[in-house]
């Protein structure tokens, strides 16, 4: 099993264990692996993840031209991911 898939089981298993409705675990596993996709293509390892990156994963989601409340649904994967 891949350093990612771990990763995603991990905070699978945290959302099933906070009570977190089936759909909602679904798009927050979405979300986590579409960062992961944008981590990887710019060469930045999840554990040297910092604000700065943070700060351009923002500004590359904002260019996708999608709805507010999917921004924030990406946004708040990394904040679920750092609990």
């Amino acid at each position: 099993m891949s350093f990612i898939e771990e990763e995603i089981n991990k905070l699978k298993t945290w959302l099933i264990r906070q009570g977190y409705a089936e759909q909602s675990i679904k798009g927050y596993i979405n979300d986590f692996k579409y960062l992961f996709r944008w981590l990887g293509n710019n060469k930045i390892d999840l554990e040297k993840l910092n604000q700065n990156h943070i700060n351009k994963y923002y500004k590359y989601i904002l260019k996708l031209r999608i709805k507010k409340s999917s921004i924030q649904e990406r946004l708040n994967t990394i904040k679920l991911y750092d609990k």
